[in-house]
């Protein structure tokens, strides 16, 4: 059951024992034959004719003028209700709707007329369109007067369209889609023509009485038109300056803004809640990305779609249908890595943002009165090496106090005839990070950081690689993936073991801990 549909069964507040005699009754098949002819009576068209003039009498007895007004096809007009529903408004005509009028516009110096316009405007009704998906319709009756000039004026075509969108989003509380409303040139009434009642007082007993307006040569109505001039020409200026703000409010509502959903997509991994309390990482709610769906109706590809995705800003843009979508972003994402997708079916542009990480690096900060320096005015080259080499160790001392290092633990060694490969596995690996210093000639120190999966903290890592008497030179890295690099040693010697550690040491231990591993060659 459609939701409307289910919305009306609601309204007719059954109790449950009505819900029970009702089912019972419809499974007889008397009544159903009943329910069947009343049903073909109803839609009789004479039966409907002596329906309403008994309906007219009736009303007149109560005082009451009874008009019904049968809407005749004049053409059809497709739009959007509430961003997500197909609508379609019916411009009819009836000669019982009362004729336009237009009043000349005295406060404007450019001349103009105000108009009008009496039109009836019917409740919204179910219907289904070509797709067999649910619609709504409405029919907004005109004179045929008012309907004939529009056949021979544009402007005044466009001022009834206009009229009748805004009587049906002011008294059903719904919002079209004016911008990319579009008449159908291949219908001209959509569903079945449906009659509506417009209900006046008969006010027959009262008698009108002649108005007696004053003669051209009062004084008194010749004060009050100077006074009016007056007035109306010291509001010029100020109506000309509104009139320009009005003019660019419709070419700002010339696009319609599209209904639009951010999604925030995050990747939860264990590392995020391994960090202890003194280890000095920030914390970041920052997503991985941000999926946005953007609802285009209208619209039956994306080849007329504008779209431009900047570091902290997304612009959409279509002039046909007319869409418009100007959206600041939260986070700033990476415009290259972007994608973007049209979903036919749904008639929805997915839009997916990669988010840039943001990382907190540490700041090592050391006291004035630790750092080395000389009392002298000249300092010879030597004194200044002196003194770099020192602030060189004050640096290492203060960030090995206050960065905790991990040990890799994912080791592969293997050796040719001059060379030893060492493969070694860390996720997410930093590229620039990676930094090998000799020890002496037969051990290496590495360090090297890596990005969490969230990209809300560093993870450093430390390891004094050991060939335990194999002197060993290093040469190069290989970058194999993401997450796997191998360093390449210039070796002549045979190297079976290595000794990985946290700290540094040239010996095998007598018991393994968890800072020390052993890595035995493979053979090939």
């Amino acid at each position: 059951m459609s939701t409307s549909l289910k919305n009306k069964f609601e309204e007719l507040n059954m109790s449950q024992d009505e819900i029970n005699r009702f089912t019972e009754a419809m499974k007889k098949e008397e009544f159903r034959k009943l329910l069947i002819e009343y049903a073909e009576e109803i839609s009789d068209p004479k039966n409907r004719e002596l329906y309403e003039q008994e309906i007219t009498k009736l009303e007149e007895e109560r005082g009451v003028n009874c008009t019904f007004i049968h809407p005749e096809p004049g053409y059809c007009v497709k739009t959007i209700q509430n961003g997500d529903k197909k609508c379609f408004i019916n411009i009819c005509k009836n000669s019982n709707i009362d004729k336009p009028s237009a009043k000349r516009d005295l406060n404007n110096n450019k001349g103009g007329l105000h108009w009008q316009i009496p039109h009836s405007c019917s409740p919204a009704r179910d219907d289904i369109d070509k797709s067999n998906k649910p619609c709504v319709v409405y029919d907004v009756v005109f004179n045929p007067d008012a309907y004939r000039m529009g056949e021979t004026n544009q402007r005044f075509n466009q001022l009834l369209r206009d009229s009748a969108m805004d009587t049906i989003e002011q008294n059903y509380n719904v919002k079209l889609d004016k911008s990319n409303a579009k008449v159908l040139k291949n219908l001209n009434f959509k569903g079945r023509p449906t009659a509506s009642v417009i209900r006046r007082p008969n006010n027959t007993n009262n008698t009108k009485e002649e108005i007696k307006t004053p003669s051209d040569d009062d004084p008194i109505e010749k004060i009050v038109d100077q006074l009016k001039a007056q007035y109306l020409s010291n509001q010029t200026e100020q109506k000309n300056k509104i009139e320009k703000k009005d003019q660019d409010k419709i070419e700002v509502e010339k696009y319609t803004k599209p209904n639009y959903k951010i999604t925030y997509r995050g990747q939860a991994d264990m590392q995020d809640y391994a960090i202890q309390k003194d280890s000095n990482y920030v914390q970041s709610t920052r997503p991985r990305e941000l999926f946005i769906s953007i609802e285009l109706p209208l619209c039956k590809s994306s080849s007329d779609v504008i779209l431009d995705i900047f570091e902290k800003r997304l612009y959409l843009e279509s002039n046909n249908p007319f869409y418009k979508l100007d959206l600041n972003l939260s986070y700033p994402v990476n415009e290259k890595e972007s994608k973007a997708k049209f979903d036919k079916s749904k008639r929805c542009l997915n839009v997916t943002l990669p988010v840039i990480p943001f990382v907190a690096k540490l700041e090592h900060k050391s006291d004035d009165e630790n750092l080395p320096f000389s009392s002298s005015s000249s300092s010879s080259s030597e004194e200044e090496q002196v003194v770099e080499k020192e602030l060189k160790k004050l640096d290492n001392s203060v960030q090995d106090s206050s960065i905790k290092y991990l040990l890799p633990t994912k080791f592969e060694l293997k050796q040719s005839q001059k060379r030893i490969y060492l493969q070694i596995r860390i996720e997410n690996f930093d590229k620039k990070s990676i930094k090998i210093s000799h020890e002496n000639d037969t051990c290496v120190l590495l360090t090297c950081e890596s990005i969490s999966t969230s990209g809300t903290y560093l993870t450093y890592y430390k390891a004094y690689i050991n060939f335990l008497g194999s002197k060993i030179k290093y040469d190069q890295i290989n970058f194999i993936s993401d997450d796997l690099f191998q360093v390449i040693f210039e070796s002549v010697q045979d190297c079976n073991k290595v000794l990985i550690s946290s700290k540094y040491t040239d010996t095998l231990p007598d018991e393994m801990s968890h800072d020390v591993i052993i890595i035995d060659r493979l053979n090939e």
